[in-house]
This record gives C-alpha cells, structure tokens and sequence, in this order.
C-alpha cells in the first residue's frame, strides 16, 4: 500500500522541445544567444544510448546538449505517445522562474509558495509585458507521456509558455480523458506551423509565425476502444526487460534491435 500523503510519478526519462538556441555575432562583433523555433520536435535526454534510439527512429543527429545530456533535432513533426492520467501527466501552472528558481506558482488567483493572493496583474497584456521581464508569471503548461516507439519505461515532458498551447492542450486532455477515464491512452503529438496576423499599435500589420504543440487521436483510432494502450504498457515492459522478439514487428522490438545492433559495434574499453 503506498504512502498516503506521497504523490506518485514516473521517472522523467527526458524532454520533448519545440525550440532551441542559436548563436551569432552582432554587427559590432559581440556575441549573442537567443531562442528560436523549430519546425520539427527535439528530444533531449541525459541517458545517451536512447537518444541514438530517437535518432534512429525518427532521423537527425545526435549532439551535446547542456551539461552531461544529448539531443537530436528529429525530422519528426509528428509522435506516437501514450497519455498517463491525472498529473503524474498533465499541469498547468502560472509561475514566475529566476536563477532556475520558482519564485511564484499560481493558478490564477492563489499563488502557493507564498500561500497568498496572485501577485502578477490581471490585464493578460499588461502581465505578458512583465512576464518578458521576469516581472510577473507565465503561461506554463507541461505535458508528460510515455513514447511507445523507444524501449524503455519513463516520461518524455514537454513544456509550453503559449497560449494556444495552454488553452488547446486542456480541452484535448478533458475530452481524451472522457473517453476512457483514468487508463492509458494512446494519441499522437504533432507540431503544427501557424500564423497571427495583426495589427500593431503603431497601426502596421504584423505576422507572428509560431508552432503549436497539439494532441489528436493516433491514426487508426476509429473509437473509444482504440485509444486505450494496455498492450502498449506490456510492450514497454517486455521491451525494457528484452523478453520482445528483435525482428518483429512491435516497435519497440524494432528500436531496441537497432540499439543493440548499433552497441555492438561499439569499441569496448
């Protein structure tokens, strides 16, 4: 019997990113980082061997990412993933981040660090301008699913400040949730190019071009059944535990052979 008061959660096995960082050298020759989007999803992870995994399913180039982790921008735009119910899952958050600290977690009227009313302004404009200062709190929305296409167990997490994210994301979740409450469900992630066309303060017409993290059902759902993964969760076990045939045609046989096959080529020490 677990501990009452103790939340349960899966190991974060890594992050699904719809952004990056690229550098460059202004005209006055300094140097400078900024983010940019991506048309493609990256998986980052600090377990090397599964994102020579990802790069072999989904294409791209493995690379150092951050201290002692790796990634690969994939050709991917769109992911198989196995939703988890309730917030080992799913949350959404306002919160206010600096020197990689949480400083404010509200849900829009209490803010619970402080165990106090939301201190951030209610006008959404008004608190984006702060929020892009590190004034106020941001739209922060994090998904966590299962990828049934890599061997292993563990939760890939993706983390959205849009608002389209925060307000699409939730809907979906409610209605996948209707349909087969507290299982596991299977869908598919995509990344979807969009644009906003509006006009500026200064009277200009602007476009934003932006991506969207979006979940819809997996391509041969035709119902309610279809979408619930137990067999999914047996192929992951087996699959971790190397008790999946290589050469079949579950995919998680399929990953964990290449894997295999590509470690045995590796040099031994």
């Amino acid at each position: 019997m677990p501990i009452l008061d103790l939340q349960q959660r899966m190991m974060e096995k890594g992050r699904i990113r719809l952004g990056h960082k690229v550098t460059g050298v202004t005209k006055a020759g300094k140097n400078y980082t900024r983010p940019a989007k991506l048309e493609t999803f990256k998986l980052t992870s600090a377990d090397e061997a599964t994102v020579h995994d990802a790069a072999d399913l989904y294409g791209g180039q493995v690379e150092p990412f951050n201290a002692g982790e790796y990634g690969v921008v994939t050709d991917a735009v769109a992911l198989n993933v196995i939703l988890v119910p309730g917030e080992m899952g799913w949350s959404q958050w306002r919160e206010m981040w600096g020197n990689k600290v949480c400083h404010r977690r509200c849900d829009g009227v209490r803010e619970t660090i402080s165990d106090g009313p939301c201190q951030c302004p209610a006008d959404p404009a008004e608190r984006a301008a702060q929020a892009a200062q590190g004034k106020a709190c941001k739209d922060t929305t994090r998904l966590s699913v299962m990828l049934p296409d890599l061997p292993g167990l563990g939760l890939w997490r993706l983390e959205s400040h849009g608002y389209y994210a925060a307000t699409e994301l939730a809907g979906t979740i409610a209605i996948l949730s209707m349909l087969a409450p507290g299982t596991l469900v299977r869908g598919r992630l995509l990344a979807e190019q969009r644009s906003v066309t509006r006009i500026a303060p200064d009277g200009t017409v602007k476009t934003n071009n932006f991506v969207v993290p979006v979940l819809d059902l997996p391509d041969d759902a035709t119902g309610a059944d279809p979408v619930v993964a137990p067999a999914a969760l047996v192929a992951a076990l087996a699959a971790t535990a190397g008790l999946v045939r290589a050469g079949s045609a579950n995919p998680w046989a399929i990953a964990a052979a290449r894997a295999g096959a590509r470690r045995s080529k590796e040099p031994t020490m």
